[in-house]
């Protein structure tokens, strides 16, 4: 039972279930990529041009060097 707030603030209740929600939905997106990345792969694989995917999306998206840099730390 929520109580009404005349002030116009939201509760702590509404809060936590917008945070839950935004939660919800983050995972549905890591998912969805996750499953688009792997589908991806697969087909590139399948064609047989894996190579040469990916020496065009190094020219055509040339990565920065502080994004380099930050991908092989975390790995």
């Amino acid at each position: 039972m929520s109580r009404k707030n005349n002030k116009g603030k939201p509760t702590r209740k509404d809060i936590e279930t917008a945070l839950s929600f935004i939660g919800q939905k983050l995972q549905y997106l890591e998912s969805l990529t996750i499953t688009n990345e792997n589908i991806m792969d697969a087909y590139v694989n399948f064609k047989g041009e894996k190579d040469a995917f990916l020496k065009y999306l190094e020219e055509k998206f040339p990565a920065k060097e502080k994004e380099l840099e930050k991908t092989k730390e975390s790995k």
